[in-house]
């Protein structure tokens, strides 16, 4: 895998000072799934810029040219005003600066998050105040300094104006990265579409298709890093065990793309990526344009883990029998509407990625072990429990499912919706045990679930709003 990501030992006076270890030294970011086998790069496509209401409707990543000539774009401040020389004239500072250390150089802690799973979470960075002086000089000197996805009042209106930028009639959102060499992100995806623009320096970006999601062991829901993967790719770090991520073996393809000053990459809603900073630049500057709206919003999906909608939610292993099937429901009619099978083996499948993604915190998890013949719903739930949950199901709306033509975003959603509709159910300490139950035992509880139908035949009118799904 030649990608020109190698950690550069030489460099100009302004480039910053690599690790000491020449393994470190050596080894680029795509070197951390260098371990996978039969893993191939491939090129992103390039495309013009044209706006970002047309960008907005393609669903495939791609290498965007030509912004610094748009009519708009090309009035911004920030072409010049941000390279490095310019930037040491400029007498303002950074309140709130991330200081990652060599060992843990990633950026991805949510503050604003609430982590459910009641497990203890650290920073892996200090916060730090540093002029742009001495931001500068802090790179120049190997410090792994990173300002991500805040406002600045000074930098902010080098990004104007954005009416170019505009989707569906609504302002974009726009966020500034800046980063020293050597910082990089864990692997994430983003709700909505993203315009990743490089204003100074060069980052290089990782793209993967949503349908590898389930391969590359993402953190639940319940975990305050829920849009994040427990992998590191950064430059430097030892490659990744695949014995410790049996699942990578399903990855074969990955996107990547070199940003220099005035390339952008578009990034479709919930498309996997990354970024690593090489250490032949002295600072990258990028600007992050968002779609004003998440997808789910676009299509008016029936979203869950937004916590739009509340489900009947009974204490103790007796909800489970009534999780499942509120869980089959929901993964039963998204995908008729997405047009997906949804059998018995699809369903352990997706019950089977959702319990790999939370086992790692096994240690903040309840054990329950239930025979399958006590999570059937039919049998183990009061009746009036299971006509509320199908009637509440039954007034939902999946025909935006049909809108969605990558695969991998209907699997993307699936999963996380069916685990928030989970944890409304059970609470967040329960997840693996009803997983595990799930994967185990919903070949033999489907066909009661299904069972309804054929007795519709010959009692219409008492059935029909359970058959409905």
């Amino acid at each position: 895998l030649p990608l020109p990501l190698l950690l550069l030992l030489g460099g100009s006076s302004a480039a910053a000072s690599p690790p000491n270890d020449a393994a470190s030294v050596r080894r680029g970011a795509h070197e951390v799934l260098s371990a996978v086998p039969n893993l191939r790069r491939l090129d992103l496509p390039t495309v013009p810029f044209t706006t970002m209401q047309q960008l907005s409707t393609r669903t495939t990543p791609a290498l965007v040219k030509g912004l610094p000539a748009d009519k708009e774009a090309g009035r911004w401040k920030a072409w010049e005003r941000w390279k490095p020389e310019s930037l040491r004239n400029i007498h303002d500072y950074f309140g709130a600066l991330e200081l990652h250390t060599r060992g843990e150089r990633a950026t991805y802690f949510d503050d604003s998050a609430r982590d459910e799973l009641r497990v203890n979470h650290t920073r892996e960075y200090s916060i730090v105040s540093r002029t742009i002086e001495e931001f500068l000089d802090g790179c120049q000197k190997g410090e792994l300094l990173y300002s991500g996805g805040g406002e600045h009042p000074s930098f902010n209106p080098d990004v104007t104006p954005v009416e170019t930028f505009a989707v569906d009639g609504l302002p974009p959102k726009v966020y500034l990265y800046w980063a020293c060499p050597g910082v990089c992100d864990y692997l994430h995806y983003d709700c909505q579409g993203v315009l990743l623009t490089q204003v100074s320096g060069a980052k290089d970006v990782f793209v993967l298709d949503p349908i590898n999601f389930g391969n590359l062991t993402y953190h639940p829901n319940a975990h305050i890093n829920n849009r994040y993967s427990r992998m590191r790719l950064c430059p430097g770090m030892p490659p990744v065990d695949p014995s410790e991520f049996p699942r990578l073996s399903g990855l074969n393809e990955y996107y990547y793309a070199r940003l220099e000053a005035g390339d952008a990459v578009w990034l479709p809603a919930y498309w996997l990526h990354t970024i690593a900073i090489p250490w032949d630049v002295p600072i990258s500057t990028s600007v992050a344009i968002k779609d004003p709206l998440d997808l789910d919003d676009k299509l008016n999906l029936p979203i869950f883990y937004k916590q739009q909608y509340s489900l009947p939610r009974l204490n103790g292993p007796t909800s489970f029998p009534l999780a499942l099937y509120a869980m089959v429901l929901y993964a039963k009619a998204a995908a008729s509407k997405a047009g997906m099978p949804m059998d018995s083996e699809s369903l352990a499948r997706l019950f089977g990625t959702l319990r790999q993604r939370i086992e790692p915190d096994k240690g903040a998890q309840i054990e329950h072990d239930l025979p399958c013949a006590r999570l059937n719903a039919k049998t183990e739930v009061r009746a009036k429990f299971v006509k509320r949950l199908v009637g509440f199901f039954k007034g939902l709306k999946f025909k935006g499912y049909k809108e969605i033509p990558e695969r991998g975003v209907v699997d993307m959603l699936l999963q996380r919706e069916v685990e928030a509709i989970a944890q409304q159910m059970v609470g967040a300490l329960n997840l693996l045990s009803l997983f595990t139950l799930a994967e185990r035992c919903i070949g033999e509880i489907l066909p009661s679930i299904h069972s309804d139908k054929k007795r519709k035949e010959n009692k219409p009118q008492l059935h029909r709003q359970r058959d409905d799904l």
